[in-house]
């Protein structure tokens, strides 16, 4: 017996937006190695997590929008998505920035490798930072607490009620300014450190004229670095989850309504 299977406009319309809005979180969150997937899989892993959320779907029956207001509904779904991901990708750059500054003096810019995330060049230590970022990010379950996030945000946000207001902008640049603060505190004894090594070279090169000091440079402050930021391994677990803690709070705080 042949069956005819409808689906309402109004839902094909919610599914749609859900979607718009969890693609929205996918665009700027570094996830280990979703970038590198093809775009057919990352459309169905979208698909799939705004399936999950159906109980949380907007009620839209009834409703007749037009193009003009669906228009405007799904750029308020993309809006509220690349908040909420912007927000958790700052959250997975804190180590990365350290990295970054502690590169440059330690040597390590001189050799580069393929960002597994971003597919650009860039040196060992900031891959191997994003990496560690993205371990913590699935350790401490935050990509759980992502999807709370989201099924909460279509409760107290429906369609076309969300907007990049100035506190919202404030409270993501504000986020921004505490990672690049704490991920540049971070490395700064690693950053005295290089700067009393080259100030100790640079006196050696003056004694003795025939020294390599350039020679030496490299294994010294790459061996130093690497064993100052071995000592900071038990701290980086718990900055990252205070760090991540206080964003989710200010994700809860800013979609609570």
């Amino acid at each position: 017996m042949p069956v005819d299977l409808q689906i309402p406009l109004h839902t094909l319309h919610a599914f749609v937006l859900v979607m718009l809005r969890v693609g929205g979180v996918f665009i700027f969150t570094p996830v280990p190695g979703l970038r590198n997937t093809p775009a057919a899989a990352r459309a169905v892993l979208s698909a799939t997590l705004a399936l999950a959320l159906y109980p949380k779907w907007p009620q839209l029956q009834g409703a007749d929008p037009d193009i003009g207001q669906l228009i405007f509904w799904s750029l308020s779904e993309i809006a509220l998505g690349v908040t909420v991901g912007l927000m958790i990708a700052l959250v997975l750059e804190l180590f990365a920035i350290g990295a970054q500054a502690v590169s440059l003096p330690a040597g390590y810019t001189y050799a580069s490798a393929v960002d597994p995330a971003t597919q650009a060049e860039s040196n060992v230590l900031v891959i191997l930072a994003q990496l560690t970022s993205g371990m913590l990010f699935f350790a401490f379950n935050l990509h759980h607490q992502l999807i709370a996030l989201l099924a909460r945000s279509l409760e107290t946000y429906p369609p076309g009620q969300f907007a990049i207001s100035e506190p919202v902008a404030e409270q993501v640049v504000r986020a921004g300014s505490t990672v690049f603060q704490l991920g540049l505190g971070l490395v700064l004894p690693i950053l005295a450190l290089m700067a009393m090594i080259d100030i100790s070279l640079s006196l050696l090169g003056r004694l003795n004229a025939q020294l390599q000091v350039i020679t030496l440079s490299f294994p010294v402050k790459m061996g130093v670095s690497l064993v100052v930021l071995a000592a900071f391994g038990p701290i980086m677990p718990r900055l990252f989850d205070k760090v991540s803690g206080q964003t989710m709070a200010v994700l809860r705080a800013m979609l609570s309504g």
